[in-house]
């Protein structure tokens, strides 16, 4: 018996949304489904949603385009897209606390960890690297004037963490905190 193009299709239609049913379906589950199939993570994923102290101002921006990353950074994006950057997640809060200011967190996943650690080595960027390994694989951190910059590396991903505040002191223990819990995300499975 021969079967038309449109009735093979159908068929094939029919067993792909069976097989999808005895998966889970087509929806987008991040769920482990019993050590089966890997948690899918995502640079959104590590951007804090209650941290004590800090509030979200606006809402979250993330990307995985040339042109997504060039509108959420403005300047010095191509040194991010260059090493082969996947996707990114930005998010910028504000002080609640006695010590007040505000914090940009972003976070990039890169293709491979030994892209993310281009990044970092990266002179473009304009770090001026300063060992911090109390977080990821690799850290750096600036700070003067009530302004503390931290950026590490874990894995594929890549995380800078920009805070201004009226205190030097306070921003450095503020970025390690975020970090610290960035990173702790990072590692869990």
């Amino acid at each position: 018996m021969r079967r038309s193009k449109s009735a093979t299709f159908l068929i094939c239609l029919a067993g792909v949304l069976a097989a999808a049913a005895l998966t889970g379906g087509c929806s987008k589950d991040n769920s482990d489904n019993g050590g089966t199939t890997p948690t899918i993570r995502h640079p959104e994923d590590f951007l804090p949603t209650n941290v004590s102290g800090w509030e979200l101002s606006g809402e979250v921006k993330s990307g995985t385009t040339q042109s997504e990353l060039r509108d959420a950074i403005n300047g010095g994006y191509t040194t991010y897209w260059r090493h082969n950057m996947k996707e990114f997640a930005q998010a910028n809060y504000l002080g609640t606390g006695s010590g007040g200011g505000s914090v940009d967190i972003r976070v990039y996943e890169f293709e491979t960890t030994a892209d993310a650690q281009a990044l970092y080595n990266d002179t473009d960027l304009g770090y001026i690297a300063q060992e911090n390994p109390s977080v990821g694989d690799m850290a750096g951190m600036f700070s003067a004037g009530g302004f503390a910059t931290l950026w590490f590396t874990r894995d594929q991903y890549f995380t800078e963490i920009i805070l201004s505040a009226t205190d030097t002191q306070y921003a450095e223990q503020q970025v390690e905190l975020l970090a610290a819990g960035i990173d702790t995300q990072m590692q869990e499975e």
